[in-house]
């Protein structure tokens, strides 16, 4: 196994288990980041994709987490509004962090089939890069 240099960082997203179904473990963007590389697995179902989710900020910590699809802001004449989503198995992705709300946006990967039937726990890659 060969070890190449890496300046950035980056986290294993476990994906969906037994119990979860189709959606992965949280994780939280970094201040200062740049950019994400979304390294995704061989997924369990033909065609699955991946989208992205996040948990918009709670009033208290007596309320339930209500995750919600994440969309960007497509600035247009007129404005519209796009998915984060559509992101195929075995592929690697560079997405810029202003997609993905920026640092401290707190987020989940979910999955359009139900990932139950891995005979091992899947993990995504996600890396971090930053300037300088």
């Amino acid at each position: 196994m060969s070890y190449k240099a890496n300046t950035g960082m980056y986290e294993n997203v476990t994906l969906p288990t037994v119990t979860d179904g189709d959606l992965s473990q949280s994780f939280i963007v970094p201040k200062g980041a740049k950019v994400c590389t979304l390294h995704l697995p061989d997924l369990i179902g033909a065609g699955t994709t991946v989208k992205f989710q996040t948990l918009p900020p709670p009033d208290s910590d007596f309320i339930a987490e209500v995750w919600t699809d994440l969309e960007t802001v497509v600035v247009a004449s007129p404005i519209t509004f796009a998915l984060v989503q559509g992101f195929i198995e075995l592929h690697t992705y560079s997405i810029p962090v202003t997609v993905l709300g920026g640092g401290g946006t707190n987020l989940r990967l979910k999955t359009s089939a139900a990932q139950t039937g891995a005979p091992n726990v899947l993990t995504a890659k996600v890396s971090w890069g930053f300037d300088g």
